[in-house]
């Protein structure tokens, strides 16, 4: 009876030890869930949204139109993204939603903006209390400014810069803002604190590079460039401008760009993963 007792404990401990490790295995790949990217790309022949991994696998064509779909959005809750395209009568940009596995297009604007002329590239801050977004003069000059969600406010930010800015893009945080600019006869991206102090220049190519887009992280850059000299390539860059890293390789000389990241997934207590894991350990009993 007492060596029965014994081993009974003992498959007990066994029992245990499992259920450890199937939390401990549950919890680092739960740590590992990532974010996606939705792109444009001609690499099928015609400019369409596509979707991967933040890494550049599993890449999924959205759209299948002979009109031109470009510059993707992801909604807030991930669910929806939102594109340009001149899918109404071939020639009209006009700006959709559809959901996020590329289904159900509804059109949303007829030809009018609702934003001002010649203002565009709006880019809403993480809390929604303001917009950074594009400017463009009569004399083809843009800037950078920012507006409280009313369109109030409105303040330069890059007055003092070059004569073309663009394609503003918030970190979580709000601190700081993306963009690319035109110097020296070439498109960089350039990161600079929220009021337009301390820019800093990531990029230093011949090449162009243009369409920075920050991760929900905060932790990189994504951006379109022509290092290759053989197509449109989307890299990514830390936003101290290390660690630069190519994600697609298209055929050809081809497009990808427009990257634009889904909403960061809601984190998880460590009670919640844990009673995730036991309620699954349970009913596979």
């Amino acid at each position: 009876m007492r060596v029965s007792i014994r081993h009974f404990i003992k498959l007990q401990r066994f029992h245990f030890k499992v259920v450890i490790c199937l939390i401990a295995a549950y919890l680092g790949s739960a740590q590992a869930i990532d974010t996606k990217i939705a792109f444009s790309s001609d690499r099928d022949s015609n400019s369409e949204i596509y979707v991967m991994e933040s890494d550049g696998t599993n890449l999924v064509r959205l759209t299948r139109n002979p009109a031109v779909d470009a510059h993707p959005a992801w909604s807030p809750d991930g669910a929806k993204i939102a594109v340009a395209s001149t899918r109404r009568n071939g020639s009209t940009w006009e700006i959709y939603v559809m959901n996020a596995d590329g289904k159900s297009p509804v059109r949303l604007t007829t030809n009018n903006r609702r934003l001002p002329a010649y203002d565009e590239s709006p880019s809403w801050l993480p809390d929604g209390t303001k917009i950074a977004y594009v400017s463009i003069d009569v004399n083809a000059d843009s800037d950078i400014y920012i507006m409280n969600a009313r369109g109030e406010q409105a303040v330069n930010l890059t007055e003092r810069m070059r004569r073309v800015n663009e394609k503003p893009s918030w970190p979580p945080d709000g601190e700081r803002i993306v963009f690319q600019a035109w110097d020296n006869g070439n498109h960089d991206i350039y990161v600079m604190n929220a009021d337009g102090s301390n820019v800093l220049r990531l990029t230093h190519h011949f090449a162009w590079d243009a369409y920075p887009a920050w991760s929900p992280d905060g932790r990189v850059i994504a951006f379109t460039s022509l290092r290759n000299l053989a197509g449109e390539e989307i890299f990514l860059i830390n936003p101290d401008g290390t660690n630069l890293t190519q994600i697609t390789k298209s055929i050809g000389r081809h497009m990808a760009r427009s990257a634009a990241w889904s909403p960061a997934p809601q984190p998880v207590s460590p009670r919640e993963k844990l009673a995730t894991q036991l309620g699954r350990v349970k009913q596979s009993r």
